[in-house]
């Protein structure tokens, strides 16, 4: 029978281990993977009736060192120029290059850029349908389709196709990849 002490001083021995990782921190993240994949295999073990109780389930995740994992990370400033010209020195393909600078310039998900047709992008001054756009909206777009988007259920169902406005940089790098 393990004992929800146990299971604690598994996380946190995941969460505050240090040396494994390239810059030797702490992986409070990967702890609370660790975390939540022992509860679920107890919940699984519950339901087939081979297991009693959940040991890993009256745990604190934050009192074991698990952290959330935040995104709030973003390029400062002074980043973002050193970012797009370290792109240039950098082995990779013209597409992933390209692909890189797109998320930066648009904001979008790394799924809705690589789901990404041809189809969606508007260069022209005709809508979808093939009418003319006034003069005002002539402003080359993509369109993200529902299907493409990360969303809830609750959001599924009042879900519509994205617009995203395509600044003149990103309009060059997506007419180059065409």
């Amino acid at each position: 029978q393990v004992e929800p002490r146990e299971v604690a001083a598994l996380v946190k021995a995941v969460a505050f281990a240090t040396g494994h990782r390239k810059d030797s921190s702490p992986a409070p993240t990967a702890a609370g993977k660790v975390l939540a994949t022992i509860s679920q295999m107890y919940r699984h073990g519950m339901g087939s009736g081979l297991v009693e109780a959940n040991p890993a389930a009256v745990l604190v995740p934050r009192s074991c060192g698990v952290a959330a994992n935040e995104c709030d990370r973003f390029l400062t400033v002074e980043e973002i120029p050193a970012f797009w010209k370290a792109l240039e020195g950098g082995r990779m393909t013209p597409t992933c290059r390209d692909g890189l600078r797109l998320l930066l310039l648009l904001g979008v998900r790394t799924g809705e850029l690589r789901q990404a047709t041809w189809d969606e992008i508007n260069f022209d001054a005709v809508t979808r349908d093939g009418k003319e756009k006034p003069e005002e909206d002539r402003k080359p777009t993509w369109t993200i389709p529902v299907a493409h988007q990360k969303l809830t259920k609750s959001q599924e169902r009042r879900a519509r196709p994205f617009v995203v406005p395509l600044p003149p940089t990103a309009v060059t790098i997506l007419a180059g990849l065409k």
